[in-house]
């Protein structure tokens, strides 16, 4: 039976997802993507059922998705990770092969189990979610709309367990007194996901500035990419902003 708004492949050809008549312009659509029938129908079905304005599609593959579906329109995807392996081994082959299509899209992780080693893989991937069974269903539509709106989300108690301390970064104790007041003010709006331009607005500093702020928090941090950075900066940030 599927109902909350979810179609099926009898609506849709290869798509078991939001009612698309539902949509208004310019609306992104989330996809799911998941080879088991029973796992993303549910998935999908719970979600939608808490947050039917948020549309939504699932597909068993990225072929699937990218024949019957509508890549230019999505703006995030979920893909289902496993407790055996990697997460590197499971998903980088999907995440390129999505992002060959669609270069930068966003996408998260809903997790096998709630483990903080694979939570850091998951950001070092450039995933911006890591939704773990340990979570309520209320909490998780929460996280999608922060990720949707370009923040990060990992749940609380998996901050910093999965971090070997090796020396290849600071501590958490140690952000505070590393970062200047103004590298604070930009590693907090980066978590945020905002972009260059909108930082240097709203902390009245110029654009070129910013770049030196973020440069600089990304060689402290010894990490990658903002992504990583939000991640990483986290901990300093549990108020929420």
């Amino acid at each position: 039976m599927m109902s909350h708004g979810v179609r099926g492949t009898a609506d849709r050809p290869g798509a078991n997802g939001a009612a698309m008549d539902d949509r208004t312009p310019g609306d992104g659509v989330t996809v799911l993507i998941e080879p088991r029938t029973l796992v993303r129908e549910c998935i999908a079905l719970s979600l939608t059922a808490l947050d039917p304005a948020s549309p939504m599609e699932t597909f068993p593959d990225i072929a699937a998705w990218a024949r019957d579906g509508d890549p230019l329109a999505t703006t995030l995807m979920l893909f289902c990770g496993s407790a055996h392996g990697s997460l590197s081994d499971q998903l980088s082959p999907h995440i390129s092969a999505a992002r060959e299509i669609v270069p930068d899209l966003a996408f998260a992780v809903f997790a096998a189990q709630d483990d903080p080693l694979q939570a850091s893989e998951a950001i070092r991937l450039g995933a911006r979610g890591y939704l773990s069974p340990g979570v309520s269903l209320e909490v998780t539509v929460h996280a999608l709309k922060l990720i949707r709106a370009g923040g990060i989300y990992v749940p609380a108690n998996l901050l910093g367990a999965g971090r070997p301390h090796d020396g290849a970064g600071p501590s958490d104790q140690q952000l505070l007194n590393l970062f200047s007041p103004r590298e604070l003010e930009v590693a907090r709006a980066m978590r945020k996901g905002q972009p260059n331009k909108v930082i240097a607005v709203e902390l009245n500093m110029s654009e070129s500035t910013v770049k030196v702020h973020v440069r600089n928090i990304i060689k402290k941090l010894k990490v990658k990419n903002r992504t990583e950075v939000a991640f990483r900066t986290q901990g300093l940030f549990l108020d929420g902003a």
